[in-house]
C-alpha cells in the first residue's frame, strides 16, 4: 500500500513540475536564459506576468459560425521576434498548440489589460481566444 502511495505522490508531484517546467523553458525561449536569468530575481512580477500569459493568456477553440461571426479573421500570424520577419498559418500555430511548443509571446497577438480578442484562424474550423490581463489573473486562480 505504501509503495502505491509513493509512486502516486510521485507521478503527481512529476506532473506538476513538467507542467510548470514546460512554462519555464519556453519563457527561457522567449527571453533568452541571460535575461532570465537577470530577471528571475531583480523582476520576478515580469517572470511572473509573462509565465501567466504562456499558461493562461489564450484558449484555441472550435470555431461556430453562429456564435462567432464577428470573429476576426486572420490569415497569418508575424512574429514579434527582432530580425525576425517570420509568420506563421493557422495550421502552424495549431499544429504548435497541439505539440505543446506554441509560445504566444513570440507572436503579434493582440494583447490588453481588459479585453478579450476573438480571432477566427483562417479556414482551419477553430477560433483563438486571447485573454485580456484581468481575465488571466481570474483564470489563474
Amino acid at each position: 500500500m505504501k509503495y502505491i502511495f509513493f509512486l502516486t505522490f510521485s507521478f503527481s508531484i512529476l506532473f506538476v513540475f513538467g507542467q510548470e517546467g514546460s512554462t519555464t523553458e519556453k519563457l527561457v525561449i522567449f527571453l533568452g536564459q541571460e535575461r532570465y536569468n537577470q530577471n528571475i530575481n531583480s523582476n520576478p512580477g515580469l517572470i511572473e506576468n509573462l509565465s501567466d500569459r504562456i499558461e493562461f493568456g489564450y484558449e484555441i477553440i472550435d470555431y461556430i459560425p453562429e456564435k462567432s461571426a464577428d470573429f476576426k479573421v486572420i490569415e497569418e500570424i508575424s512574429s514579434c521576434k527582432k530580425n525576425s520577419s517570420q509568420s506563421i498559418s493557422p495550421e502552424q500555430l495549431i499544429e504548435l498548440h497541439n505539440s505543446g511548443d506554441f509560445i504566444i509571446l513570440n507572436y503579434d497577438l493582440p494583447f490588453s489589460k481588459s479585453d478579450n480578442f476573438y480571432l477566427k484562424l483562417g479556414e482551419t474550423g477553430k477560433a483563438m481566444i486571447i485573454y485580456s490581463q484581468t481575465e488571466i489573473a481570474r483564470r489563474k486562480s
